[in-house]
């Protein structure tokens, strides 16, 4: 075989695999060895070629890392605290106005608690949530 059969081989196999991975690591490596494949039609030393492919490979990873990856990102979706925004709940350990958190209850779930306003809220206020801060809720 060829080395643009073998480098062309190795880049399908790996785009192939990364339909099964989603890491997105086999994908550019395959691209970077698909992209070295035609430049193994007219190289035929492994030396220039496995040159040719880290200097494809770095390029394939910026990219994917700059332009891709963030499409992806898992951070950027909404947390279990997220989704308490705006809703009511019942203040089970006093919260106080000077930063001193508490606790509230919502679902059947204690959250730690501070407040927004400065004000104190006692044990059986009703509050609302108004954000998140971590795994903290913060009131009104």
């Amino acid at each position: 075989m060829s080395p643009a059969q073998v480098l062309g081989l190795a880049g399908f196999l790996l785009v192939l695999m990364e339909l099964f991975t989603a890491s997105f690591v086999l994908l550019p490596l395959g691209l970077a060895c698909l992209l070295t494949s035609l430049a193994a039609l007219w190289v035929d030393s492994w030396a220039i070629l496995f040159a040719i492919l880290s200097l494809n490979a770095a390029v394939v990873f910026t990219v994917f890392q700059r332009f891709v990856r963030p499409r992806f990102s898992r951070s950027t979706k909404p947390t279990a605290a997220d989704g308490l925004v705006g809703k009511q709940a019942v203040v089970t350990e006093r919260i106080l106005g000077s930063g001193d958190g508490g606790y509230v209850k919502l679902y059947g779930d204690s959250w730690r608690a501070v407040s927004a306003s400065g004000r104190d809220h006692e044990v059986g206020d009703k509050v609302t949530i108004s954000g998140t801060d971590g795994n903290k809720v913060i009131v009104q």
